[in-house]
């Protein structure tokens, strides 16, 4: 099968990791895939050699938009796709577009968390969301919301969970005395750590706000990530009085380490669609403390502990509760955690639920 994946960007992120993920498997299963990325650098990238990677380059004005669009049409006569599969609010609309102009084109959009942005945004995807054969998103809450919005419509639209590479996001014990020696914490110390960009959306101020709350004398805070938040989250931490305590380490590309070195994991969001780095937490066999944010309690079940959003309090104290438990308590909730993720969120898994998908579309229109 021929299969174009378009994608707003591919910066470094939980939907752009994932879809890289995907195209990997798929190749691994003898599909061609061809990978556009519509704007910004390539942080993230597939790992096979295989993969088809063509970066648009678009900027925000007329010209360099027709552009895109002549690339893509040019693109389409070239590869002879079997399905388009588009991936983030840009993407979509794009593609849409796109079979305005190529009705006889096999289209799938998916979106990747609950929150639909500005009233233009959900104005747009109102308006077209007739166009594609099949929309999906990544969680049952999130698309719920979305279909509730009039934004996709029901009867062509599913959840399909977001997949992990359970091979890659696996306990190891070499990493984690690796990433304890380069940051100088001994294996006495509890390492609590966050990872995801330094944007509204992940509320690393609630986090920040209860750390500050537990009795941190032998706990540190690690957060993986970067953007525009950086500067203000420095801010609260001097504020906060947290400066020895917690450390803001910038984007990493080996985060299954940093997963491994810790102790507790803690996703603080407002909102989320899945909450992929939750399911690579518990991959990792780590305690995961979150917060209700879109389909994240679809995916830790009864394997991790779920807070309010927006309730540092809260949060606080299960923190402290899953730094608590003894041995047993904490190696049996992380074995349960791992095999929650292998028999319902693998990378395989999921990937024969797109092939599915992709196959009845195929049949219905032939």
């Amino acid at each position: 099968m021929r299969i174009l994946i378009l994608i707003t960007g591919l910066e470094l992120g939980g939907a752009e990791t994932q879809v890289s993920q995907i195209c990997d498997q798929l190749v691994s299963e003898g599909h061609e895939i061809c990978l556009i990325a519509m704007m910004g650098k390539i942080d993230v990238r597939p790992m096979s050699e295989y993969v088809k990677i063509y970066s648009l380059d678009m900027r925000k004005n007329i010209v360099s938009i027709i552009k895109s669009f002549a690339s893509v049409f040019k693109l389409l006569d070239e590869f002879h796709p079997d399905i388009i599969h588009s991936h983030l609010f840009h993407a979509n609309i794009f593609s849409r577009i796109i079979k305005m102009f190529k009705r006889d084109i096999i289209l799938v959009n998916t979106e990747h968390s609950k929150y639909i942005g500005s009233k233009l945004r959900k104005a747009l995807y109102q308006l077209t969301r007739s166009i594609p054969n099949f929309t999906t998103n990544v969680s049952n809450e999130a698309l719920e919301n979305f279909v509730n919005n009039k934004v996709f419509n029901k009867k062509n639209s599913v959840a399909i969970y977001n997949g992990i590479n359970v091979n890659k996001f696996s306990f190891s014990t070499d990493a984690r005395m690796r990433v304890r020696a380069e940051l100088s914490i001994p294996e006495h110390r509890k390492i609590v750590l966050a990872i995801g960009r330094l944007v509204a959306a992940k509320d690393y101020p609630n986090l920040l706000n209860s750390f500050s709350l537990l009795n941190t004398e032998n706990v540190d805070l690690l957060i993986i990530g970067a953007g525009s938040e950086l500067e203000a989250l420095q801010s609260l931490i001097e504020e906060l009085n947290l400066i020895d305590k917690v450390k803001l380490l910038g984007a990493k590309q080996n985060v299954e380490d940093y997963l491994s070195a810790c102790d507790i994991f803690v996703l603080s969001s407002a909102w989320e669609g899945f909450g992929l780095v939750v399911a690579e937490a518990m991959s990792c066999e780590r305690i995961v403390v979150a917060t209700d944010a879109g389909g994240v309690k679809e995916v830790v079940g009864d394997y991790g502990f779920i807070v309010p959003i927006k309730s540092p309090y809260e949060l606080a104290n299960k923190v402290a509760h899953a730094l608590s438990l003894n041995q047993d308590e904490a190696s049996m909730l992380q074995k349960n955690a791992r095999h929650r993720i292998e028999n319902t969120f693998s990378l395989n898994h999921v990937c024969h639920e797109w092939l599915w998908l992709y196959r009845k579309l195929l049949c219905n229109e032939r």
